[in-house]
């Protein structure tokens, strides 16, 4: 088991954002990202997220990324729990972003939300 808070849980996945980039555009690149711990593989975790407006910077992230990875991002005074494939929001909101072969997939996920991760 491994767990983290804001710059903790960011480093959970194999890629985690640095701050640098631009994200006010949307293009390959524009977001600068650095390996994280990979414990969660094809996986990128942003924090603070609705709160700092991070939206555009994750959607960045997984518009340069192959099929397959997803993106997490967790709002302040949220949790959730990923175990095995299986993503479970315990409290706040928490958005997911799922890299398609031509698509970005956006939900927005409510406590108590249960999802399968690709």
């Amino acid at each position: 088991m491994v767990g983290g808070t804001s710059a903790g849980a960011a480093l959970m996945g194999s890629l985690m954002p640095t701050g640098k980039g631009d994200a006010k555009k949307m293009r390959r690149g524009g977001v600068e990202v650095k390996p994280g711990l990979g414990a969660l593989a094809n996986t990128v975790v942003d924090t603070h997220f609705f709160v700092r407006e991070r939206t555009q910077r994750l959607l960045n992230i997984l518009y340069s990324q192959p099929k397959g990875f997803v993106g997490i991002g967790v709002d302040e005074d949220a949790w959730a729990e990923v175990e095995g494939k299986r993503l479970q929001v315990r409290a706040g909101q928490v958005l997911l972003v799922e890299r398609r072969t031509d698509s970005l997939v956006v939900r927005v996920l409510e406590a108590g939300a249960s999802v399968g991760l690709p």
